[in-house]
C-alpha cells in the first residue's frame, strides 16, 4: 500500500508537492519528501494579473482540454460528458454531438439561451501551437495514485507557458469509486487553494459529479471570455 502522509503533516506534504519537492519510488510504493525548497510561482492569480483588462472574445464555441498523467481516466470523463446533457437553468433544450473534432469531442450547450458548442479533448502533452485556443483546461490525477497527483505542478507550469493568459483551470480528483485510495480529499482541496483553482471529485466510472465539474469549467470560461 502507497504510504501519503509524512510526519510533516498535510501541509507540508502538499508544500512539497507545490514546490515540485517529491520523489516518487516506484519499487517500494512510497514518496519522498525532500526538504529543501525551490522558489516557484504556480499560483493562478488570474484577478491580479487580467482585473483590468478587455476579456477576450470567443467566436467559435468553448475549447476545453482535459490534460494529466496516462491513465487517471480522461478519455473515460471526456466520455461521460458528453454523453449526457448539459443542465440549463433556463430549462433550455440541450442536444448532444458526438462527432470528432481534431482528436477531440463536441457537445452543444446553452449558455444564458445562447447555442454553443463545447469542444473537449484530452492530452497528455501540451504544445504552445495546439494548446493556445483553450479557454479552459481540467487537470486531473487520480486519487488512488500518489505519482499522478505528485506531478500536478508541471502541468499547471505547462499551462501557464503554452495556453491563454485568461484560460479557466479546474482541478478534478478523478476514480473516487476505487477503494484503494492514498490522495484524501482534504489534501487535494490544499492544493488547489494554494494553486488559486477550484477543486472537483469525480468517478467517471460511475458518472459521479462529471456534469457538475464540466459546468464549473464553462463557468469558469464565461468569467473570462466574452461568448458570442
Amino acid at each position: 500500500m502507497k504510504k501519503f502522509f509524512t510526519s510533516t503533516g498535510v501541509s507540508d506534504t502538499t508544500d512539497a508537492i507545490m514546490n515540485d519537492d517529491v520523489d516518487y519510488d516506484e519499487e517500494q510504493e512510497t514518496e519522498v519528501i525532500n526538504s529543501h525548497n525551490r522558489e516557484e510561482n504556480l499560483h493562478w492569480d488570474y484577478v491580479e494579473s487580467n482585473a483590468n483588462r478587455e476579456k477576450p472574445t470567443i467566436t467559435d464555441g468553448v475549447h476545453i482540454l482535459v490534460i494529466g498523467d496516462g491513465g487517471v481516466g480522461k478519455s473515460s470523463l471526456v466520455e461521460a460528458y458528453v454523453g449526457a446533457p448539459y443542465p440549463s437553468a433556463a430549462g433550455d433544450e440541450v442536444q448532444t454531438n458526438v462527432n470528432s473534432r481534431q482528436g477531440g469531442r463536441q457537445k452543444r450547450v446553452s449558455i444564458d439561451r445562447k447555442e454553443t458548442v463545447v469542444y473537449v479533448e484530452d492530452r497528455i502533452t501540451l504544445d504552445e501551437k495546439s494548446n493556445s485556443m483553450a479557454q479552459g483546461v481540467l487537470v486531473v490525477f487520480d486519487v488512488t495514485s500518489l505519482q499522478s497527483f505528485s506531478t500536478l505542478p508541471k502541468w499547471l507550469k505547462s499551462i501557464k507557458q503554452f495556453c491563454n493568459r485568461s484560460v479557466a483551470v479546474v482541478l478534478v480528483g478523478n476514480k473516487t469509486d476505487e477503494a484503494n485510495r492514498v490522495v484524501n480529499s482534504k489534501t487535494a482541496e490544499e492544493f488547489a487553494m494554494k494553486a488559486g483553482i477550484r477543486y472537483f471529485e469525480t468517478s467517471a466510472k460511475n458518472e459521479t459529479n462529471v456534469q457538475e465539474t464540466f459546468n464549473a469549467m464553462i463557468h469558469g470560461v464565461q468569467e473570462r471570455f466574452t461568448l458570442q
